[in-house]
């Protein structure tokens, strides 16, 4: 039993080292205040840049929007206009 508490023991210091190294932002080899504020603005700036992206396919997509309102309005009134010509060539509206 003191051998399996040993390992675990062991196991468990080498999971809070893994960490503690991969979580080491200012590399003083500790995990402090000053690593958490440095993780924090890295995911700060992050967030800022997700943010700034969001906003241009934002802005592209009413952009794409406005244009296939535009492009339809556009070939409605085309299909209007050779309609009432071909209506206007048949003699419909009487001359």
């Amino acid at each position: 039993m003191d051998e399996l508490n040993r390992a675990m023991n062991e196991q468990l210091k080498k999971t809070v080292a893994d960490l503690a190294a991969h979580n080491d932002e200012t590399g003083d080899g500790k995990l402090d205040a000053a690593d958490l504020k440095a993780q924090l603005n890295r995911i700060e700036a992050q967030l800022q840049l997700q943010d700034g992206q969001n906003r241009n396919i934002m802005r592209n997509q009413r952009l794409r929007m406005l244009l296939s309102v535009i492009i339809t309005i556009v070939l409605l009134v085309a299909l209007v206009c050779v309609g009432l010509s071909l209506l206007n060539q048949l003699g419909v509206f009487g001359r």
